[in-house]
């Protein structure tokens, strides 16, 4: 039964060869691997050893090559951990912690302004109202006909405060590196320096001093952001 299906198989692969003959460039390649794959075949019709699964390796050595490829292209799992354990996204992520109070991208506008007190400066009754802190905490807030969310948060001088990775005020680019990665956009025009880290639904942006040291950092809310144009 064994040598019928073998010789089935052969004979079903020389007609494709003779079909194919007449084709070009690619099915020249075709009827080449083709034949070869006939003539292994053959060679093994008499090994009763050979299973149907073993006829079918020798038949298709370039599928066999091409799972081999894909299996070596994946990402081992704890090279993909350590990345993902780089850049992970979460709430406290998201914000810090300014004089006992928790700032956050996602913060309710009007609970955080209270637990803040009064701003030393606002600018307030527009599309974007704008609330500047003597702790160095500026947010601006979208006010869409009286539904307000924080567009951004921006942090200066104010180097007690820490992110909840342990950044602050006054560290080396080296250090945001170390505590954030390398999966970062940056910008340095001379006049400009940051690094921006993106995540599914906000920004955080590290600008650094001429002797790239942090001078501040703030964080922007990717939805909020996409309403008024920011983003």
């Amino acid at each position: 039964m064994r040598r019928i299906i073998y010789i089935s198989m052969v004979t079903a692969l020389m007609i494709l060869v003779l079909g194919c003959g007449h084709k070009a460039n690619n099915a020249g390649a075709i009827q080449e691997n083709s034949v070869e794959a006939g003539v292994n075949l053959s060679e093994n019709l008499n090994d009763d050893s050979l299973t149907i699964e073993d006829a079918a390796e020798i038949n298709n050595p370039r599928d066999n090559e091409m799972t081999d490829a894909a299996e070596d292209a994946q990402v081992p799992e704890d090279t993909q951990a350590e990345a993902d354990q780089a850049n992970p996204e979460s709430t406290e992520d998201g914000g810090f912690v300014v004089d006992g109070v928790d700032v956050s991208y996602n913060s309710n506008v009007d609970a955080l302004l209270d637990s803040l007190g009064e701003p030393r400066f606002k600018d307030v009754g527009h599309e974007v109202e704008y609330y500047d802190y003597d702790n160095g905490l500026d947010i601006a807030v979208f006010n869409d006909n009286g539904q307000r969310e924080i567009l951004e948060i921006h942090l200066f001088v104010n180097n007690a405060v820490e992110t909840a990775r342990g950044l602050k005020i006054g560290d080396s680019l080296e250090t945001v590196i170390e505590k954030y990665g390398e999966a970062f956009k940056e910008t340095n025009d001379g006049l400009v320096h940051d690094v921006s880290y993106d995540y599914d639904n906000y920004t955080f942006t590290v600008i650094f001093d001429y002797e790239n040291n942090v001078e501040s950092f703030y964080l922007l809310n990717k939805d909020t952001g996409s309403k008024t144009g920011y983003i």
